[in-house]
């Protein structure tokens, strides 16, 4: 079973795997090479709100794929809780993690 630091540290990072995702896309439909902080403030903004359930449920699906049996539905559930109780703060490491991507290219 995983533990609560390693779960976090899980979510943390597929949630960063599956923003970077549409982040590319992003750059791909505007032809850009890197977004304004502003046009990525915009995308993380309308991902939190129109695909949480989507979010939620890749997050819930890789979980269940990478720790098998030590998947502890509670524990996932208690994170998530948190995470999209105080989305600002999820919200803003993405934001932190993708700008310092961006100024390494």
């Amino acid at each position: 079973m995983a533990t609560a630091n390693n779960l976090s540290t899980m979510v943390r990072d597929i949630t960063y795997y599956f923003i970077k995702h549409y982040y590319d896309k992003e750059l791909q439909n505007t032809e850009q090479r890197v977004l304004t902080e502003d046009q990525l403030r915009g995308m993380i903004d309308r991902l939190y709100v129109e695909k949480v359930a989507e979010l939620k449920k890749y997050i819930r699906d890789t979980l269940k794929e990478n720790l098998g049996g030590g998947y502890s539905s509670l524990a996932v559930e208690n994170i998530l809780l948190e995470m999209f109780n105080e989305p600002e703060y999820s919200k803003q490491r993405v934001f932190l993690e993708i700008i310092e991507y961006q100024k390494k290219l």
